[in-house]
């Protein structure tokens, strides 16, 4: 009895440590990726928050061990057995089999989560983040590790192999029993536990086996579905992202939010930094091209009665421009164009020095600079290093340049001339408007390679023939009488074109016809005002605007304008009624030899100007503006008849002026008349225009 009991207590240890062992150790491990630092990518530095590799070199990883990654929405954690996959750094091409994504199933952007995985497949374990295209795992968010056998995977994690056969009880021994004993009622006994002790642990795995591969199977399925539904996302994102507003609208209709907003340009706060960095060093160079390039257009365009407008100080401060943002675009093959967003409100020191006649030198400083346009760059692209041959740059017409400044006399007075601060802000503008607003633009060649710059240049596109017809309801302007009506046109305001004359009107009649070149019909447009000539200033009745982009070539239009007060809204208080300019429009389109023509003609009408200017005839280009009267010919390029075909001057004489050659400013001004270039005497009129010939027809100014 001893014996048997010895045997069954022995038996039932041996299925207790049997179970025991079944049992999941304790000595598992959870290791946090990157200990205190974390799994995240640091953008701002462009490289991950620790060093992986290493963090991963001090620990040990055995089969059972968890990884707990801390992390946010951001960073993804992509898990692999495949070499070649971690090393692309990417999942498009791996296989189902040996790689997983763990996002913590959420899409949210910065948000939160801890996402723990466990250890399950010995050997070579690569990790690593796809997020931002693979950047962040070319940065350093990646990670190999060597999985140990360690204490085996536990239960949960893993199955166990079988247990070993048992032979069923043989049938016979039913059939035929034979007289029991003590001894073989225990051993019966003993061989029941034991065999309900198996069929419970058998049947315990078993349902733990199937739980646990229901489990991976349900993650995996999961996982995968959420996988596709944002790659679904994903395209139709970069289908909406394709579409533009007037697109949506039709989609949304009446649903569409307004406040989404469509940016065209790339923020570049990268470039501000690094702007702000160098320009120390680009203010100096800057300032050498200003003074190089600017001051000759001061001294072209300065108005009349001023002798000498020049920089006395150029500083440009300390505080470099800011750019809001760059477009680019590829508009043509071989060039590459940008447009760039520009504000700057810096610090500059800037004294111009003003002569006048009979008045000494006025130091003028410009105070409270501010600059708001778009630029636009075009690189002219070249096979040679440093591979861009020229470059082009231009003020956009559209948004509007704006240049704020407040003038104020240093150790003087602006009274002292007249007029003063509006005539250095029309020259500024003048100059903005005729040399550095799109479509006009400054070429520059880059780094000598031989290239014809003739294809950057602006040409000539065609030629309009406006007729001035009339006016109508004009606003007296007189105490006395009625209004003295002038019509003054333009399209660039170096090439002005003016009526005659028609006193006490405010329904003028003057059927009068120029032709203007056109050198980009896109962006241009014809400016029409409407002056009254008086004794002194004239003034203004109303300025009208017709874009030259909806004129249709070889078909004549009428065209019946309202005058406004100005063409900025923003600063016109007298909302009265002004009255209207009716014109007649006709546009004809050159072909290349006529271009040719056209271009030649004003380049030679410009170069008369400039001869003038050198011989002491004219004290400043503008003031030639009102002697191009006297350059009467045959020529097809300017208004009337352009240049002459001979020596370009009137009749037979050597006189550079001919019929008269006057320069009537908004304060002063001072005409040029007789058959010597040099004769001068003093005039009443205050024309604010460049020319006029009332008698044979109107001239370009």
């Amino acid at each position: 009895m001893a014996t048997e009991t010895a045997v069954f207590a022995a038996v039932v240890a041996f299925l207790i440590s049997a179970v025991v062992s079944q049992t999941p150790p304790m000595a598992y491990t959870n290791h946090t990726v990157g200990g205190p630092a974390g799994w995240f990518f640091n953008a701002t530095k462009n490289i991950s928050a620790t060093n992986y590799s290493s963090w991963a070199a001090s620990q040990t990883f055995n089969l059972g061990d968890f990884l707990i990654f801390r992390t946010n929405t951001n960073q993804t954690v992509i898990q692999t057995s495949n070499l070649t996959t971690f090393k692309s750094c990417s999942i498009d091409d791996a296989s189902d089999n040996d790689t997983f994504q763990y996002n913590g199933g959420d899409s949210d952007f910065n948000k939160p989560l801890t996402i723990p995985v466990a250890l399950i497949i010995s050997g070579s374990n690569y990790f690593f983040s796809d997020a931002d295209d693979g950047v962040q795992c070319q940065r350093g968010m990646a990670f190999e590790i060597q999985v140990n056998t360690g204490l085996g995977l536990p239960p949960s994690l893993n199955q166990p192999p079988p247990p070993p056969y048992a032979t069923p009880p043989d049938s016979d021994s039913h059939s035929d029993p034979s007289p029991i004993s003590a001894s073989s009622s225990s051993s019966s006994s003993l061989s029941y536990f034991l065999n309900s002790a198996k069929m419970g642990l058998l049947s315990g795995i078993f349902m733990g086996v199937i739980f646990g591969v229901s489990l991976m199977a349900g993650w995996q399925h999961m996982m995968r579905r959420r996988s596709t539904k944002r790659i679904a996302k994903a395209a139709d994102m970069k289908i909406l992202g394709s579409l533009s507003r007037d697109d949506l609208k039709k989609l949304c209709g009446d649903n569409f939010p307004e406040w989404i907003s469509f940016p065209v340009y790339e923020q570049v706060k990268w470039l501000n930094k690094l702007l702000s960095k160098m320009w120390p060093f680009v203010a100096d160079a800057a300032e050498l091209v200003i003074r190089e390039s600017v001051e000759p257009l001061l001294e072209e365009y300065r108005p009349p009665g001023i002798t000498s407008l020049k920089f006395s100080k150029l500083s440009l401060g300390s505080v470099a421009p800011k750019i809001e943002g760059i477009r680019v675009q590829s508009l043509k093959q071989g060039q590459i164009t940008m447009d760039i967003d520009l504000r700057w409100g810096g610090d500059p020191s800037i004294i111009l020095a003003v002569e006048a006649a009979l008045v000494a030198s006025i130091p003028i400083q410009l105070k409270d600079l501010q600059v708001f346009t778009v630029v636009r760059v075009i690189f002219q692209l070249a096979e040679e290093i440093p591979c861009i041959s020229a470059v082009v740059v231009a003020l956009l017409a559209e948004p509007e340049p704006k240049i704020l400044y407040t003038l104020k006399a240093v150790g003087g007075s602006l009274t002292a001339v007249p007029g003063l601060s509006d005539m250095i802000e029309d020259t500024v503008n003048t100059i903005v408007n005729d040399m550095l607003k799109w479509p006009h633009r400054i070429v520059v060649p880059i780094g000598g390679i031989p290239v014809d710059l003739s294809e950057l240049e602006l040409k000539p596109q065609g030629k309009l023939t406006l007729t001035v017809v009339k006016a109508n309801s004009l606003k007296n302007m007189e105490m006395i009488g009625k209004s003295d009506p002038y019509v003054v046109v333009h399209i660039r305001p170096l090439f002005k074109f003016k009526t005659k004359t028609i006193e006490n009107n405010l329904n003028p009649v003057w059927d009068e016809k120029f032709e203007l070149i056109v050198e980009d019909k896109e962006t241009q447009a014809v400016i029409i005002e409407v002056f009254d000539k008086d004794i002194g200033q004239d003034k203004q009745l109303g300025i009208a605007k017709l874009p030259l982009i909806d004129l249709q070539a070889e078909a004549n239009k009428e065209v019946v304008l309202p005058l406004l007060a100005s063409l900025n809204t923003l600063k016109v208080k007298d909302k009265k009624d002004r009255g209207t300019v009716t014109i007649k429009v006709h546009y004809h389109e050159f072909n290349k030899e006529e271009q040719l023509i056209a271009l030649e003609e004003e380049k030679r009408i410009l170069e008369e100007r400039k001869r003038l200017k050198e011989e002491g005839v004219l004290g400043s280009t503008m003031e030639a503006l009102d002697g191009a009267a006297s350059l009467v010919g045959s020529g097809v390029g300017m208004v009337g008849t352009g240049i002459g075909t001979g020596v370009g001057m009137v009749g037979t004489g050597l006189g550079a002026v001919g019929s008269g050659l006057s320069k009537a400013g908004r304060f002063m001004g001072r005409t040029l008349t007789g058959q010597s270039s040099h004769a001068r005497k003093s005039s009443s009129s205050s024309t604010p225009v460049n020319s006029v010939q009332e008698n044979d027809g109107a001239k370009p100014l």
